[in-house]
C-alpha cells in the first residue's frame, strides 16, 4: 500500500499520514497483539453513530470536542451539526430551527 500525504488542496499533510498510518498499520497490529494475548477489548468505535451520539450528549463540550480527537470516526461524530444542535438548545436555549451551521453558532454564543 501506498501512502500519500498530499492534503484536499495539495499540499503535504503530516497529520493526514500520520493517520493513515495509524488506520492502516497501528490499530490492524494491536488488534492482531491483543488477540494472541487472548484480550477481548470493548472498542467505542464499534458502537452504533446513534449510541456514539447519545454518549458524546452526555458529555460537556470541552470533554466532546476532546473526545472527537481520539480517531477520525470520533472525530467525524465531533462536529456532526445534529450534535451541535443539540449543544445549542441544551445550553443556550436556542433552536431556531433555521439552516445555521451551528458548531459556528455555539461558538459564536459561548462566553
Amino acid at each position: 500500500r501506498t501512502f500519500s500525504f498530499k492534503n484536499k488542496d495539495g499540499k503535504d499533510s503530516l497529520k493526514d499520514l500520520a493517520w493513515m498510518f495509524k488506520d492502516s498499520v497501528g490499530l490492524p497490529l494491536l488488534r492482531v497483539a491483543q488477540e494472541r494475548a487472548g484480550l477481548n477489548p470493548v472498542v467505542l468505535t464499534c458502537l452504533p453513530c446513534e449510541v456514539l451520539l447519545y454518549v458524546f450528549k452526555k458529555l460537556d463540550v470541552k470533554s466532546a470536542l476532546n473526545l472527537g480527537q481520539a480517531c477520525r470516526n470520533l472525530h467525524e461524530l465531533s462536529i456532526d451539526d445534529r450534535l451541535w444542535k443539540f449543544y445549542c438548545k441544551r445550553d443556550f436555549n436556542k433552536d431556531d430551527g433555521s439552516r445555521i451551521v451551528y458548531k459556528q453558532q455555539y461558538s459564536a454564543r459561548r462566553p
